[in-house]
C-alpha cells in the first residue's frame, strides 16, 4: 500500500472513530439534546398553535405550555422519548461503515445525516402531537397519542430513516440489487 493510501485509510479510521465518539458524547449528554428538543418543540407549537410555550427553569427537558384559553400543562422528554435513542445507534453504524472503506465516506455521511434528520423531525412531530392531545383533548386522548400514535410514529420514522439511509448509501448501484431482490 502506498503512503497516500495508508494516510487515506488512517483518515477514514479516524473519521469513523470520531463519529462513534460523537455517539458516545450524545448518549452521555442526553439532557442537553433533550433540552434542544424541548426548545424546538416549544417554538414549533407556539408558531403552529394558539398557545404559549416556555421551558421550565432548571428543568431543560420539561416544556410548559398553555392554550389560548386554558390551564398550563407540562410535558417532559425523557431519556426513552428522545430522538437520540435512534440517532446514537445510527452514528455507531456510520462510524463502523467509515472504518470498513466499503462505501464512499461522503455517501455514508450524507445517508446518516439525512436519516438523523428524518428521525429527529418525526420525533418532534410525535412530541407535538402528544402535547396537543394533552392541551386540546382529555386524559384518554393523551394516552392514545402517547402510547399508540407515538409508538407508531417512532416505528414508521425509524423505518423511513432506515430506507433513506440504505437508498442514499447504495445510490445508483443499489437500484439493480433492490430490483433483483423483488
Amino acid at each position: 500500500m502506498t503512503r497516500s493510501g495508508r494516510v487515506a485509510e488512517s483518515a477514514r479510521s479516524l473519521a469513523g472513530a470520531s463519529v462513534i465518539a460523537g455517539a458516545v458524547l450524545l448518549a452521555a449528554s442526553g439532557m442537553r439534546f433533550r433540552g434542544w428538543e424541548v426548545s424546538a418543540t416549544g417554538w414549533l407549537m407556539a408558531n403552529l398553535f394558539p398557545l404559549t410555550a416556555v421551558r421550565a427553569p432548571g428543568h431543560p427537558d420539561v416544556l410548559h405550555f398553555q392554550p389560548a384559553s386554558g390551564p398550563w400543562y407540562a410535558i417532559q422528554i425523557t431519556a426513552a422519548c428522545t430522538a437520540a435513542v435512534l440517532v446514537v445507534p445510527l452514528l455507531v453504524v456510520m462510524g463502523l461503515l467509515l472504518c470498513t472503506r466499503r462505501f464512499p465516506a461522503s455517501r455514508i455521511l450524507l445517508a446518516g445525516g439525512l436519516a438523523a434528520v428524518v428521525v429527529t423531525v418525526v420525533n418532534l412531530g410525535r412530541v407535538m402531537g402528544i402535547a396537543a392531545a394533552l392541551a386540546y383533548g382529555d386524559q384518554s386522548a393523551f394516552e392514545v397519542a402517547h402510547v399508540i400514535c407515538g409508538t407508531l410514529a417512532t416505528i414508521v420514522g425509524g423505518i423511513l430513516a432506515a430506507v433513506v439511509f440504505v437508498r442514499v448509501l447504495l445510490g445508483s448501484r443499489g437500484r439493480g440489487r433492490m430490483a433483483a431482490a423483488v
